[in-house]
């Protein structure tokens, strides 16, 4: 029928297109899954806010910011922004705000990251025509979305609803709580 060198070219034929298929497999070129993992990323922003202070004003208080996003797990992170909103004052008001708090994020794709986050912190408002300031304990729930550029930086767009409920009230006014609320947007960088 064959002889034994045919059949051992065969068999020599066989385990090298086995081999050659196997190493062909290995040769991907685009990953299979997209997750982040643990990450530290650091960033500057934008704000526009609407100010606390007078109450039911329209005033919006515009300033910089940095801001920071410690990722540990697929949807769990550490948020947390410092913002100094100075520009377009109302006769000296400004607003500065040190706030942080854990993260959430809904979809984990390559580029589109929707987050909510709940921060805590300080605020600390200087009224106009120096009346004098306050430095308030805040809540802020927020929202935003990531997108991802590449690897390494990425765009944000957040809204934030800040509740001071220890703020001062004035002689002769109703007692209120300030809540200073607007967005903000800001580019990132992926430090690891």
């Amino acid at each position: 029928m064959f002889s034994k060198k045919v059949l051992s070219a065969f068999r020599i034929g066989l385990l090298t297109a086995g081999l050659l298929a196997s190493a062909a497999a290995h040769g991907q070129v685009a990953p299979s899954a997209y997750k982040e993992g643990e990450s530290l990323r650091l960033g500057v922003e934008f704000s526009n806010m609407q100010a606390g202070f007078p109450y039911g004003s329209d005033l919006r208080l515009n300033g910089m910011g940095v801001f920071g996003t410690l990722n540990w797990k697929y949807h769990l992170a550490l948020d947390g922004d410092a913002r100094f909103l100075r520009f377009t004052s109302y006769h000296g008001e400004t607003e500065n705000n040190i706030l942080g708090g854990p993260r959430y994020t809904f979809l984990n794709n390559a580029k589109w990251r929707p987050y909510a986050a709940f921060k805590m912190g300080v605020v600390k408002i200087t009224y106009p025509y120096g009346l004098g300031y306050c430095g308030c304990f805040a809540l802020a729930p927020s929202g935003g979305l990531d997108y991802r550029l590449n690897s390494k930086w990425s765009l944000r767009a957040e809204y934030q609803y800040q509740f001071l409920p220890d703020s001062p009230s004035f002689t002769n006014e109703p007692q209120y709580v300030m809540k200073p609320n607007g967005f903000s947007t800001g580019i990132s960088y992926r430090i690891f």
